[in-house]
């Protein structure tokens, strides 16, 4: 819940930053000025007043109101998504992965049969093996030197 909540509020501040942006950019360009002056040409004023509502108050008042919806949204699909997974890891047991930082000179002479992925560069060796796991494998593998 705690980096979900974290997460939403990051991007709920890249929202309305990214509001502020595009809206400046926008202006710079003088898009709302061209807008306007073709309302203005074609006889179109009743659509003057949409153009009120493209102030930069109105446009972060709405960026805002977004962002907060957002981090109201996403912490709760976070904590549900969280909750829906760990129901689910515990039913079908899910998978143990265990990062070892492995030296040559300590490395075992014969490798757990359920270690996978090393690294030469790094050393790094990525060990799994399931959760319901058959007790004389993890017993065998015990005795030949390697380790779980």
């Amino acid at each position: 819940m705690k980096l979900s909540f974290l997460l939403s509020v990051a991007l709920g501040i890249m929202i309305v930053v990214a509001a502020a942006l595009v809206w400046f950019v926008l202006d710079s360009m003088q898009v709302f000025a061209d807008i306007e002056d073709l309302l203005v040409s074609i006889g179109s004023e009743s659509f003057l007043q949409l153009m009120d509502y493209l102030a930069f108050d109105r446009v972060m008042s709405f960026a805002t109101i977004v962002g907060v919806v957002d981090i109201l949204l996403l912490t709760a699909l976070g904590t549900i998504g969280a909750f829906l997974y760990n129901i689910v890891a515990a039913l079908v047991g899910g998978l143990h992965m265990t990062l070892t930082d492995v030296t040559r000179s300590r490395e075992p002479r014969h490798p757990a049969p359920y270690r996978f992925g090393t690294s030469a560069a790094s050393g790094i060796v990525l060990l799994a093996r399931t959760a319901h796991a058959p007790p004389e494998e993890i017993l065998r593998s015990r005795r030949v030197g390697g380790g779980l």
